[in-house]
């Protein structure tokens, strides 16, 4: 009922002309809402290329058809009320794809606040006017506009719940991932362990294995050396002969020279021994004639 009185009174013509100010609030709200219309379906173009859209890019391309409308809706309202037409020029900025989904939502939401701080400042003009006609047509608009950012602040929080849980996600799955390395390296670990252990063993095995082949090596010499065998058992006992060349000593062999042949004589034999083992005729022939003269005569008394 409401909305059907306003499409009437847009089309009345003898509401007469609005104030200036007005005039320039409702052509600013036509060049802004034509503005919201084109960042929407910029914003609607930018998901066409993925699989799964989200459900709010229905909402942007709903609304990027509903903003030029109601700009051609006030268009004819000015017209009707015998205004100026003069739509201030709005720079559009560059619009790229954006980064998560909750960028986008939140660059939708502003621009819905800004068109409602724009609806707000036509009201206060209208009020300012006493045109209660146009604070009628303003009402409904901004009906809408609280309708709009509602939906897109729950959104915006629907998204901040879901990239948390996104993220939740990753990092379990990046703890997961990293438990797992972590257990593989421990398992790596063990099995090195292993191996080193083994190899230890296998090289004392083969170390005991060395010393026992060596010991079996030099085990009948050190017993051959200890029991002296047959062989040295006969050099040891070579009988009587042997311990008298041993306690002769090694000086005193089977050959002497003259040296030793007068050392082992003695000091005491030296030629009065010598004379002495000659006997009384040997000592008279060496005496001479004077000597045996005597002699004689030593023998007749």
């Amino acid at each position: 009922m409401a909305a059907s009185s306003i499409t009437e009174m847009e089309y009345d013509e003898d509401l007469g002309p609005i104030s200036e100010e007005c005039t320039t609030a409702i052509n600013h709200v036509i060049s802004y809402q034509m503005f919201i219309s084109d960042v929407y379906l910029s914003m609607a173009c930018s998901y066409a290329e993925e699989k799964e859209m989200p459900n709010f890019v229905i909402f942007f391309e709903d609304q990027a058809e509903v903003r030029r409308y109601q700009a051609k809706r006030f268009l004819r309202y000015l017209r009707n009320r015998k205004s100026t037409i003069c739509l201030p020029v709005i720079q559009v900025p560059y619009l790229d794809k954006w980064e998560n989904d909750e960028q986008a939502l939140k660059s939708a939401l502003k621009a819905e606040i800004e068109l409602t701080k724009i609806l707000e400042d036509l009201q206060t003009a209208a009020s300012q006017a006493v045109d209660t006609h146009l604070l009628k047509f303003v009402e409904g608009y901004l009906i809408k506009q609280k309708r709009n950012t509602t939906y897109l602040e729950r959104e915006i929080t629907y998204q901040k719940q879901l990239e948390e849980l996104k993220e939740q996600e990753l990092r379990e799955q990046q703890m997961r991932e990293q438990q797992m390395r972590e257990q593989q390296m421990r398992e790596q670990q063990m099995r090195e362990q292993q191996m080193r252990e083994q190899q230890m063993g296998e090289q004392q095995m083969g170390e005991q294995q060395m010393g026992e082949q060596q010991m079996g090596e030099q085990g009948p010499t050190a017993q051959e050396m200890g029991g002296q065998g047959p062989a040295a058992q006969e050099m040891g006992g070579q009988g009587p002969a042997a311990q008298e060349m041993g306690e002769q000593g090694p000086e005193q062999g089977p050959e002497q020279g003259p040296e030793q042949e007068m050392r082992e004589q003695g000091p005491e034999q030296g030629p009065e021994q010598e004379m002495r083992e000659q006997g009384p005729e040997q000592e008279m022939r060496e005496q001479g004639p004077e000597q045996e003269v005597r002699s004689r005569a030593w023998n007749s008394s």
